[in-house]
Protein backbone atom coordinates (compact mmCIF):
# COMPACT_ATOMS: atom_id res chain seq x y z
CA UNK A 1 0.00 0.00 0.00
CA UNK A 2 1.38 3.38 -0.83
CA UNK A 3 -0.01 6.33 1.23
CA UNK A 4 -0.43 9.64 2.83
CA UNK A 5 -2.42 11.12 5.40
CA UNK A 6 -5.32 12.21 3.08
CA UNK A 7 -6.63 10.96 -0.11
CA UNK A 8 -4.60 9.57 -2.62
CA UNK A 9 -5.91 7.66 -5.97
CA UNK A 10 -4.21 5.97 -9.09
CA UNK A 11 -5.21 6.69 -12.90
CA UNK A 12 -2.92 5.54 -14.69
CA UNK A 13 -0.14 2.23 -15.00
CA UNK A 14 2.59 1.41 -16.99
CA UNK A 15 5.14 -1.42 -16.54
CA UNK A 16 8.61 -0.01 -17.63
CA UNK A 17 11.48 -2.03 -19.39
CA UNK A 18 13.09 -3.03 -15.81
CA UNK A 19 9.95 -5.06 -14.96
CA UNK A 20 9.13 -2.44 -12.69
CA UNK A 21 6.34 0.22 -12.69
CA UNK A 22 5.38 3.76 -13.04
CA UNK A 23 2.07 5.05 -12.17
CA UNK A 24 0.51 7.94 -11.90
CA UNK A 25 -2.43 9.70 -9.58
CA UNK A 26 -4.03 12.28 -7.71
CA UNK A 27 -2.61 12.97 -4.29
CA UNK A 28 -4.09 15.57 -1.74
CA UNK A 29 -1.55 14.43 0.68
CA UNK A 30 2.30 15.58 1.76
CA UNK A 31 3.13 13.05 3.78
CA UNK A 32 3.92 9.54 4.76
CA UNK A 33 5.18 8.30 0.70
CA UNK A 34 4.26 11.55 -0.66
CA UNK A 35 6.38 14.30 -0.45
CA UNK A 36 7.34 17.70 -2.40
CA UNK A 37 3.33 18.29 -2.77
CA UNK A 38 3.08 22.14 -3.44
CA UNK A 39 -0.97 22.61 -2.56
CA UNK A 40 -2.65 22.90 0.59
CA UNK A 41 -2.75 19.24 1.72
CA UNK A 42 -5.72 17.80 2.65
CA UNK A 43 -7.53 21.11 0.55
CA UNK A 44 -6.16 20.64 -3.34
CA UNK A 45 -4.76 17.82 -5.13
CA UNK A 46 -1.80 17.63 -7.31
CA UNK A 47 -0.54 15.21 -9.71
CA UNK A 48 1.73 12.76 -7.92
CA UNK A 49 4.00 10.18 -10.21
CA UNK A 50 5.70 6.81 -8.17
CA UNK A 51 8.30 4.28 -10.01
CA UNK A 52 8.19 1.29 -8.32
CA UNK A 53 10.52 -1.72 -9.16
CA UNK A 54 9.96 -5.12 -9.48
CA UNK A 55 9.26 -6.04 -5.92
CA UNK A 56 7.04 -3.05 -5.37
CA UNK A 57 9.58 -0.33 -3.21
CA UNK A 58 9.57 2.93 -4.34
CA UNK A 59 12.43 3.77 -6.46
CA UNK A 60 11.10 7.36 -7.04
CA UNK A 61 8.26 9.75 -6.65
CA UNK A 62 7.26 13.11 -7.71
CA UNK A 63 4.39 15.43 -7.47
CA UNK A 64 3.61 18.06 -9.74
CA UNK A 65 1.51 20.83 -9.63
CA UNK A 66 0.76 24.43 -8.42
CA UNK A 67 -0.68 26.23 -5.45
CA UNK A 68 -4.60 25.33 -6.51
CA UNK A 69 -6.21 22.08 -7.86
CA UNK A 70 -4.70 19.58 -10.56
CA UNK A 71 -6.60 16.44 -11.19
CA UNK A 72 -6.20 13.31 -13.85
CA UNK A 73 -9.58 12.63 -14.88
CA UNK A 74 -8.80 8.83 -16.61
CA UNK A 75 -6.14 6.81 -17.50
CA UNK A 76 -6.83 8.07 -20.67
CA UNK A 77 -5.50 11.64 -19.96
CA UNK A 78 -1.50 10.13 -19.57
CA UNK A 79 0.38 9.33 -23.10
CA UNK A 80 3.32 7.02 -22.73
CA UNK A 81 6.34 8.30 -25.19
CA UNK A 82 8.97 6.03 -23.76
CA UNK A 83 9.89 3.83 -20.88
CA UNK A 84 10.83 7.26 -18.73
CA UNK A 85 9.43 9.92 -20.60
CA UNK A 86 5.20 10.44 -20.33
CA UNK A 87 2.94 13.26 -21.66
CA UNK A 88 -0.30 14.20 -19.26
CA UNK A 89 -2.98 16.27 -19.49
CA UNK A 90 -5.19 17.53 -16.23
CA UNK A 91 -7.67 20.21 -15.36
CA UNK A 92 -6.07 23.28 -13.37
CA UNK A 93 -6.72 26.20 -11.40
CA UNK A 94 -3.34 27.01 -10.29
CA UNK A 95 -1.96 29.12 -12.91
CA UNK A 96 0.40 30.27 -12.67
CA UNK A 97 2.63 28.82 -9.91
CA UNK A 98 5.17 26.00 -9.17
CA UNK A 99 4.97 23.65 -12.17
CA UNK A 100 1.90 25.52 -13.73
CA UNK A 101 3.41 28.40 -15.79
CA UNK A 102 0.18 28.42 -18.68
CA UNK A 103 -1.75 32.00 -18.03
CA UNK A 104 -5.27 31.55 -16.67
CA UNK A 105 -8.36 31.65 -19.26
CA UNK A 106 -11.27 30.63 -17.15
CA UNK A 107 -11.51 28.88 -13.14
CA UNK A 108 -10.39 25.19 -14.92
CA UNK A 109 -7.55 25.07 -17.74
CA UNK A 110 -6.63 22.27 -19.33
CA UNK A 111 -2.65 21.82 -18.33
CA UNK A 112 -0.59 19.10 -20.55
CA UNK A 113 2.94 18.47 -19.09
CA UNK A 114 5.97 16.54 -20.57
CA UNK A 115 8.05 14.55 -17.81
CA UNK A 116 10.95 12.47 -17.86
CA UNK A 117 11.53 10.33 -14.61
CA UNK A 118 15.42 9.11 -13.61
CA UNK A 119 16.15 6.14 -15.54
CA UNK A 120 16.99 3.55 -12.90
CA UNK A 121 18.30 1.37 -14.77
CA UNK A 122 21.77 3.28 -15.48
CA UNK A 123 21.97 3.61 -11.72
CA UNK A 124 25.74 5.52 -11.23
CA UNK A 125 27.78 2.36 -10.32
CA UNK A 126 31.10 2.35 -9.05
CA UNK A 127 33.77 -0.77 -8.99
CA UNK A 128 32.28 -3.37 -6.73
CA UNK A 129 34.08 -5.53 -4.38
CA UNK A 130 31.90 -8.53 -2.85
CA UNK A 131 31.45 -9.13 0.87
CA UNK A 132 33.13 -6.09 2.17
CA UNK A 133 30.25 -4.29 3.66
CA UNK A 134 26.65 -5.48 5.40
CA UNK A 135 24.02 -2.73 5.10
CA UNK A 136 20.95 -3.22 7.29
CA UNK A 137 17.67 -2.88 7.68
CA UNK A 138 16.96 -2.55 3.85
CA UNK A 139 14.37 -1.55 2.92
CA UNK A 140 14.76 1.00 5.58
CA UNK A 141 12.89 4.45 7.18
CA UNK A 142 14.63 6.10 9.66
CA UNK A 143 18.23 4.81 9.98
CA UNK A 144 20.72 2.69 7.77
CA UNK A 145 23.33 0.09 9.69
CA UNK A 146 26.92 -0.42 7.82
CA UNK A 147 28.74 -3.40 9.17
CA UNK A 148 32.27 -3.53 8.25
CA UNK A 149 34.36 -7.01 7.60
CA UNK A 150 37.18 -7.43 10.23
CA UNK A 151 39.79 -7.07 7.99
CA UNK A 152 39.00 -3.26 6.97
CA UNK A 153 40.26 -1.14 9.18
CA UNK A 154 38.28 1.60 9.67
CA UNK A 155 41.04 4.54 9.62
CA UNK A 156 41.29 3.73 5.87
CA UNK A 157 37.85 3.20 5.27
CA UNK A 158 35.76 5.62 3.63
CA UNK A 159 31.41 5.82 3.74
CA UNK A 160 29.72 7.32 0.99
CA UNK A 161 25.68 7.51 -0.15
CA UNK A 162 24.66 8.42 -3.51
CA UNK A 163 20.81 9.31 -4.74
CA UNK A 164 20.00 7.31 -7.56
CA UNK A 165 20.95 9.86 -10.16
CA UNK A 166 24.68 10.13 -8.85
CA UNK A 167 24.71 12.54 -6.40
CA UNK A 168 26.57 12.46 -3.06
CA UNK A 169 24.42 12.69 -0.12
CA UNK A 170 26.73 11.90 2.72
CA UNK A 171 30.44 11.54 3.22
CA UNK A 172 32.12 10.50 6.29
CA UNK A 173 35.19 7.81 8.04
CA UNK A 174 33.63 5.53 10.15
CA UNK A 175 34.89 5.09 13.55
CA UNK A 176 34.47 1.79 14.48
CA UNK A 177 33.01 -1.56 12.22
CA UNK A 178 29.93 -0.51 13.13
CA UNK A 179 28.83 3.01 11.08
CA UNK A 180 25.23 4.51 11.25
CA UNK A 181 23.49 6.67 8.70
CA UNK A 182 20.09 8.87 9.28
CA UNK A 183 18.07 8.44 6.31
CA UNK A 184 14.84 10.24 8.01
CA UNK A 185 15.46 13.39 6.23
CA UNK A 186 15.51 11.45 2.93
CA UNK A 187 12.19 10.96 0.45
CA UNK A 188 11.67 7.09 -0.04
CA UNK A 189 13.60 5.74 -3.32
CA UNK A 190 16.66 4.01 -4.61
CA UNK A 191 20.21 4.68 -2.90
CA UNK A 192 23.72 3.29 -3.14
CA UNK A 193 26.08 2.95 -0.05
CA UNK A 194 30.02 2.59 -1.05
CA UNK A 195 32.86 1.90 0.86
CA UNK A 196 36.26 2.46 0.45
CA UNK A 197 38.68 -0.35 2.21
CA UNK A 198 41.80 1.78 1.11
CA UNK A 199 42.23 -0.37 -2.12
CA UNK A 200 38.93 -0.58 -3.83
CA UNK A 201 35.19 0.30 -3.92
CA UNK A 202 32.29 -1.94 -2.04
CA UNK A 203 28.62 -1.29 -2.83
CA UNK A 204 25.39 -2.10 -1.99
CA UNK A 205 21.73 -1.05 -3.06
CA UNK A 206 19.39 0.30 0.31
CA UNK A 207 15.52 1.46 -0.50
CA UNK A 208 14.51 3.93 1.74
CA UNK A 209 10.52 3.62 2.52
Amino acid sequence: MYWGGYTDFPSYIAQTEDEGFVVFGTTFSNDGDVSGNPSWPGINAAIWVVKLDSQGSIEWQKVYGGWGLELLKNPHTVLKKSNYNYIFAASTDSSPSYDVQCKPFIEQNAWIFEIALPDTTNIFTPPVGAGEVRVYPNPTTTELWLQLSDNIPPVQAQIELYSHTGKLLYKAQPTGHFHKIDVTHLPSGLYLVRLWDGERWSTEKVVVE
